[in-house]
């Protein structure tokens, strides 16, 4: 029997560049650096909902990956 990983869901009002939701959701998706070494989450983000759709918005752009 195999474990699978726990599927989680964003939350954000906004989802820009330099937005708190931009730099904790793309932690979930791309990994980030610690310690000299890439780390991938042990989780999967499967949903992403933001309210506030702006002309800089980069949530639909994420969604795809």
């Amino acid at each position: 029997m195999s474990i699978s990983r726990p599927r989680i869901a964003a939350i954000a009002t906004t989802y820009h560049k330099y937005s708190h939701a931009q730099h904790i959701v793309d932690r979930f998706l791309e990994g980030y650096d610690w310690n000299g070494r890439h780390h991938r989450p042990a989780m999967d983000l499967v949903s992403l909902y933001v309210d506030q759709v702006r002309e800089n918005d980069l949530s639909r752009d994420r969604a795809h990956r």
